[in-house]
């Protein structure tokens, strides 16, 4: 009940009390609703945050390491971020809902149990395997043994930044290990990079000495180019770096010398179409422009080879009836008639012209070989004496020769040609004496030196064979001309010109590569390499005696479309006895031989001929008389008959130009 003896002042004083306990009750309901709404607002945010967020309380073992974790919170972001459901999850050991966890190399356990228990927060990014994500991550301590994570999934950033560094890296390596060299200049033209490639044609130890480089400078850029380039087009600058004007010039320093050939492409680089800086990408084709001129050196000469032996394949059917009626008109005067010398003379003369004739053969490779295995060394040692009195008391003659033997495939009498040309071609450039030195070597040529020397030759062992001289030597105009007929430095009328192109020739033909080095006043080397063989050395052939009588009476088919040639030939067999039968070509000599009755004994054929070759003539023939033999006379070698100049096996050859003699003997042994 109200106390009736309160004063005024009393009533006013619990009132005020009343008042004040009211409005303390109003706003501590105020502060409950207002707790309550910013506790649903954070609660929203938190399940509602695209980061993933989880609340964890460290297990300890008996020592106080971390050895699991209990997660006591988690939001959707947790859901999303990870694939686990929260409600599946909450108050589990971490273990239990991400079995194989304590494995994974992000360690969870280890790393947010040490947050809870020393309180250091931490900002880091790790990869887990065990989930398949890469998280960007906030740890910290949230209370005693406790410790908060919010992460986000940076899976694709991390993916994009490998994807872009894997192509950086293989940009990197193209731009390192590029053959073509790289340089990059900024956007005033001055060099800022370069690749190991360009350090490497230059001789460079490093970039150190060329940065800076002003491009505009270049004598490589004309002023049309110049402009090209600043106006933002690509251009493309062929170019020779000589290394003497490089040191002139004082350029940078290097050990390299001689006359690099250089491919150049310049192009601006641009952003939003402004330039930003230059890329010229440069080509070393020093190796290309030499082969190309090794090449064009190579058709020159199988060009003038075609061309000299077709001129001494018809100059051999102009010789044989000079030879063969000078032969005749001497048989028939005696020694002591005032024109026996003229026409003896005559003789001499053809001779020598068909000793030239063989030459050019020899250049052609239209000689025909006689290929057998032989050792090089017995070879060279034979000849030494020979060579030694060619050469001259005043020059010194040396021979290395390998200690193995050195086993080729060839023609013994085409080999020590080529030592002879060799030899007096030394002797010659050695005027005031000198020394001549011979080798041989068993050696294997890589891929290197055969891309380099000798072109299309497949790389493998070889025979070397070099003679070196200490003469006058040659520059490198003479060298480029010394394997074609008929050039000499010589004085006229001391030379031919033919003894280094049939060198050239006989080398080809027995499939093998030549090399030459000189310089003037220091001598020079010529260096043959020929296919080694590991079949035994084969005996020189047995020469079959001639036989000593040469007349007959058997007769025999001559077909030869020269007229000259064919008339003399059937002169010739006349006078031996022989009954002849003449044709003018395959087609006649086809048809008498069909004709004749009986049959010929022997057909004479030259084996090119317009209708049909010498070889196909022979075969229609003997369908007809298996019996008759067959003997083939030509200028030239050729596929009808040989294999890259080597005859066929059991194949009866003549060569033009031929001495009546030659013929008569050969006809007889043939015939038998």
């Amino acid at each position: 009940m109200p106390d009736d003896n309160l004063s005024y002042e009393e009533l006013k004083e619990r009132l005020f009390a009343a008042e004040a306990a009211l409005e303390a009750l109003r706003q501590q309901e105020q502060s409950r609703t207002n707790h309550t709404v910013s506790e649903r607002r954070y609660q929203a945010l938190f399940e509602n945050m695209n980061a993933g967020f989880v609340l964890f309380e460290v297990v300890q073992d008996d020592n106080g390491i971390p050895i699991d974790l209990i997660i006591l919170a988690a939001n959707n972001g947790f859901e999303t971020t990870t694939g686990l459901k929260t409600s599946e999850v909450i108050g589990k050991r971490l273990t239990q809902a991400l079995p194989g966890i304590e494995n994974d190399p992000a360690d969870w356990i280890g790393t947010y149990g040490n947050i809870a228990l020393t309180g250091k927060s931490r900002q880091f990014e790790e990869d887990s395997r065990l989930l398949g994500y890469y998280y960007s991550v906030i740890a910290y301590q949230a209370g005693p043994k406790q410790c908060a994570v919010t992460f986000i999934d940076i899976t694709a950033r991390q993916q994009a930044e490998k994807i872009l560094q894997k192509s950086e890296e293989k940009f990197r390596a193209i731009y390192e290990q590029s053959p073509i060299a790289i340089q990059i200049y900024d956007k005033a033209g001055l060099l800022i990079d370069v690749n190991p490639q360009t350090l490497k044609i230059y001789g460079l130890e490093d970039k150190s000495s060329i940065l800076g480089y002003d491009m505009w400078s270049s004598s490589f850029l004309s002023p049309e180019r110049t402009e090209a380039l600043k106006n933002g087009n690509p251009v493309f600058v062929p170019a020779h770096l000589d290394f003497e004007e490089v040191k002139e010039a004082n350029l940078f320093s290097t050990g390299k010398s001689g006359i690099l050939y250089l491919e150049m492409y310049a192009i601006p680089l641009k952003h939003e179409q402004e330039i930003t800086g230059y890329l010229v990408q440069m080509l070393d084709v020093t190796e290309r422009k030499e082969m190309q001129a090794k090449f064009l050196q190579t058709q020159k000469l199988e060009s003038i080879g075609r061309l000299a032996g077709g001129i001494a394949h018809d100059f051999n059917n102009i010789l044989i009836p000079i030879i063969g009626y000078v032969e005749m008109a001497l048989k028939r005067l005696s020694p002591d008639d005032k024109l026996y010398d003229n026409l003896q003379r005559v003789r001499e003369a053809s001779e020598r012209a068909a000793t030239l004739t063989r030459q050019i053969l020899a250049f052609s490779r239209k000689q025909m070989l006689e290929m057998r295995v032989l050792d090089l060394n017995p070879v060279v040692s034979d000849f030494q004496k020979m060579l030694q009195r060619l050469i001259g008391e005043d020059i010194e003659l040396h021979t290395f020769l390998e200690p193995a033997s050195c086993r080729i495939m060839a023609d013994q009498g085409q080999i020590e040609q080529v030592l002879l040309n060799l030899v007096v071609n030394a002797r010659d450039a050695m005027a005031g004496g000198g020394k001549v030195t011979i080798e041989t070597a068993d050696v294997y040529l890589d891929n290197t030196y055969v891309k380099k020397f000798a072109g299309s030759y497949a790389p493998g062992p070889y025979i070397m064979l070099a003679v070196s001289d200490t003469g006058c030597g040659m520059d490198a105009e003479v060298q480029q001309h010394i394997f074609e007929p008929f050039f000499t430095t010589k004085e006229k009328g001391k030379g031919t010109g033919l003894g280094l192109s049939t060198v050239f020739g006989i080398v080809q033909q027995h499939n093998g590569i030549i090399w030459v080095y000189s310089e003037p006043g220091n001598g020079a080397t010529f260096k043959i390499y020929l296919p080694r063989v590991e079949e035994a050395a084969q005996t020189a052939k047995i020469t079959v005696p001639e036989p000593t009588l040469i007349y007959g009476t058997e007769t025999i088919l001559v077909v030869e479309d020269e007229t000259m040639v064919r008339q003399l030939v059937c002169e010739t067999l006349s006078a031996y006895g022989y009954q002849v039968i003449e044709a003018q070509s395959a087609t006649d000599g086809l048809r008498l031989a069909t004709e004749s009755q009986p049959p010929p004994h022997l057909l004479l054929t030259d084996v090119i001929m317009p209708e049909m070759n010498g070889r196909i003539l022979y075969q229609k023939i003997a369908q007809v008389h298996p019996d008759i033999k067959v003997l083939y006379m030509s200028g030239y070698t050729d596929n009808v008959i040989v294999h890259h100049g080597i005859l066929d096996k059991g194949i009866n050859f003549l060569q033009k130009p031929f001495s009546i003699q030659s013929l008569t003997r050969k006809v007889k042994q043939v015939l038998g």
